[in-house]
């Protein structure tokens, strides 16, 4: 079964449901108006699961998810660092880099989407993390050492919209960092160059 198709069926359940109680006409007009909005978003944004998988942290997706979003997850933020917005939990630090309206700079580029759309997830694990822990094809990725600490390397795709950086030590990589931003097939919300 289709994910469209189910939504749409679950859509006709609660309609059925609210049929049976009073002022059935105005629920049921209501009901079919959020079923209408809800299968209009589907169309115009791609659903999670036919999404890269690898740049989605815990359900909340750059470009996509809010703010409300994340304090649902998280919390309230414990702290910020310019407009980053720095979240805790028992197993890793996160840092969110929300968009503060459509096209406004903010070093990870330009992008059309409203105020508080998470634009990217930074995870620092609180636990060692090896590489070969995260299951991820590394493969796939550009493996670059990084210009400014010695024995640290990142993994990068567009793509996937993941950035990887790891620390070796004692013949193994460590992960030190996750970054889950927009993929390359985000690029229809990417702002026109100036």
């Amino acid at each position: 079964m289709s994910a469209s198709f189910g939504r749409n069926l679950a859509c006709l359940f609660l309609v059925s449901l609210f049929m049976t109680t009073g002022d059935a006409a105005r629920q049921v007009a209501a009901l079919m108006n959020q079923c209408r909005a809800r299968s209009e978003r589907t169309k115009t944004s791609e659903p999670i699961q036919e999404r890269s998988a690898l740049n989605v942290w815990r359900g909340l997706i750059p470009l996509r998810s809010t703010r409300a979003d994340v304090e649902r997850l998280l919390g309230q933020a414990k702290d910020s660092v310019d407009r980053t917005l720095i979240y805790k939990t028992p197993a890793e630090t996160v840092h969110v880099l929300y968009s503060e309206g459509p096209c406004t700079r903010n070093g990870f580029g330009q992008w059309q989407v409203p105020a508080d759309t998470v634009i990217h997830i930074r995870v620092y694990p609180q636990k060692t993390t090896l590489l070969d822990d995260l299951h991820v094809d590394v493969s796939r990725y550009r493996r670059r050492p990084d210009p400014n600490i010695p024995n640290w390397m990142f993994y990068l795709s567009d793509k996937d919209g993941l950035i990887i950086q790891t620390k070796l030590e004692k013949e193994r990589e460590e992960v030190m960092i996750v970054t889950y931003g927009p993929t390359e097939r985000d690029a229809q919300l990417r702002c026109p160059a100036n």
